[in-house]
């Protein structure tokens, strides 16, 4: 009698396996960053949020595309230590380390 052979293990995508992986995740950051959206909104005067997009959240840094030349110097230069003391109070939860902003021509409104 022949011994029959172990079943082969299936293929998979590496695009399959990553998105298993970031599925598990995805949920716990895309929270973190909604309430850094939020607060970002509270914390920043309106006037210069218009110029803003809170673009990610990585390893405790909160980058945020800025428009315009003169918002970013005016956050960056005169409101930066306000704001990330707001952020932090408004996300007490988030592990929020630093405030990175940059400055982007097609930023546009879009939190």
């Amino acid at each position: 009698m022949e011994a029959r052979k172990a079943p082969r293990p299936t293929a998979q995508k590496v695009g399959d396996i990553a998105g298993s992986i970031l599925r598990r995740f995805r949920p716990q950051h895309g929270k973190q960053i909604d309430a850094l959206r939020s607060a970002w909104a509270a914390c920043v005067p309106p006037a210069l949020s218009a110029h803003t997009r809170v673009v990610s959240f990585s390893n405790g840094k909160l980058l945020v595309d800025v428009d315009s030349p003169a918002a970013l110097a005016q956050i960056d230069g005169f409101m930066k230590p306000q704001i990330l003391d707001c952020l932090k109070k408004n996300c007490p939860d988030v592990n929020f380390s630093s405030l990175q902003l940059r400055h982007s021509v097609s930023s546009g409104r879009a939190n």
